[in-house]
């Protein structure tokens, strides 16, 4: 806001107007004329308020937007979690179905050769004219088979080129799962101290170590740990996942 006077304003005081004191003389000691110009004046009004009543409405609101915010981030990680299992699920589904139809495949090759060989015996009166319709039936059989897991191969393709993102007609091969490498060689168990058992002790291959141990004293217990190092090749170490199958060692290697 602003403002101005229209006209000059003069105020005017004659010598003496407040006293004359001695030793100091008159004041004011001339006659003396105050003005007060004409310029603008401005004027600056300013106010700062606070909702005291509703500051734990506004906390409450921002701690409801973070939470929301925290549900929707897990919401976002469950969905990433369900493509992923989607994805795996359909790739060895994939898997699951071409390795069938390669076995339909090798099926379907037995029981062609098996006819022909049936129909030359069947022209011999060598065998029976129902086993070589046996043969047919079968051969049949697995050619419906074949015919259906390819239509099902070409489904779960498309299912998984929808989940990649990819158009449903893009064509793609799947890696077969690496066969099992076996480890031979020596494995070296450590015990836990303090328990009846020495340090540690080298076996030839991987098998129970109670007659081992037995040998080394007559009472111990607690746990052992095997271990051994091995080099993997590029194909084995693609995947970057090892499992060690503990299926075939003879007994057990705990105490």
């Amino acid at each position: 806001m602003a403002s101005q006077l229209l006209t000059p304003v003069d105020f005017g005081f004659p010598q003496g107007a407040f006293g004359d004191y001695p030793g100091i003389g008159p004041i004011p000691s001339t006659d003396t004329t105050l003005s007060v110009p004409r310029q603008p004046t401005y004027y600056v009004s300013a106010q700062l308020s606070q909702p005291l009543s509703q500051l734990f409405r506004i906390n409450l609101g921002i701690e409801s937007a973070g939470t929301t915010r925290a549900i929707e981030n897990e919401r976002v990680r469950a969905e990433r979690l369900s493509l992923i299992n989607n994805v795996k699920r359909l790739y060895f589904a994939i898997l699951q179905t071409a390795s069938a139809l390669a076995a339909n495949d090798e099926a379907i090759a037995l029981y062609r050769e098996l006819g022909r060989t049936l129909q030359a015996r069947v022209t011999q009166k060598v065998a029976l004219r129902a086993d070589a319709l046996d043969v047919d039936f079968r051969l049949a059989q697995e050619q419906l088979e074949h015919t259906t897991r390819q239509n099902t191969l070409a489904s779960q393709k498309e299912q998984l080129n929808q989940l990649l993102g990819r158009d449903v007609r893009t064509a793609f091969t799947v890696e077969e799962v690496s066969a099992t490498l076996p480890l031979e060689g020596p494995w070296t168990v450590d015990f836990e101290p303090n328990r009846g058992a020495p340090a540690n002790i080298t076996l030839p291959s991987l098998a129970s170590c109670n007659s081992s141990v037995a040998a080394a004293s007559s009472r111990a217990s607690g746990l052992g740990i095997a271990r051994r190092s091995f080099f993997a090749t590029r194909a084995t170490s693609s995947s970057m996942r090892a499992t060690i199958d503990g299926r075939g060692v003879a007994g057990g290697a705990s105490l």
